[in-house]
């Protein structure tokens, strides 16, 4: 085989690592050219008393007309002890609404009641043309 790695698989959006007390979201990405996507969810520090939800949302536009989050694709609460981790949420196009236009999706991840050191990315999979564009924020793919 002598695709790469990062011809089969696309960085779409980002969340920038950041420490937050508040609500960070992703850009919204077309999801229209792939037909898997995987959010990957990453903590530092969770803050004493703190907790972290994610999940993830879609939309009609980029925009973000007439977000709504997609059935199933949220993460149990995480607690203050569940410092330095990383979640996955699989989700495949076809759970979206398509048949209400929705074909944008961003990741959300919400600290609450205290600050919490957070990072994300959602993954591309099985672009119908290959390789799939990565997000603007990919400066090098080396090998």
């Amino acid at each position: 085989m002598t695709m790469k790695g990062s011809e089969v698989v696309s960085l779409l959006t980002t969340v920038d690592p950041i420490s937050s007390a508040t609500v960070v979201s992703s850009a919204y990405v077309s999801v229209a050219e792939v037909a898997r996507i995987l959010a990957v969810v990453q903590t530092g520090l969770i803050a004493a008393t703190g907790t972290l939800n994610a999940k993830l949302e879609q939309a009609t536009s980029g925009a973000g007309a007439g977000v709504k989050d997609i059935p199933g694709k949220a993460i149990t609460a995480l607690a203050d002890t569940a410092d330095n981790k990383q979640i996955l949420i699989n989700c495949r196009v076809e759970e979206l609404d398509i048949a209400g236009g929705f074909a944008f999706v961003r990741l959300t991840i919400t600290p609450a009641v205290a600050a919490a050191l957070i990072a994300g990315q959602i993954w591309g999979f099985d672009a119908r043309f290959q390789p799939k564009a990565h997000a603007a924020s990919v400066v090098e793919t080396v090998g």
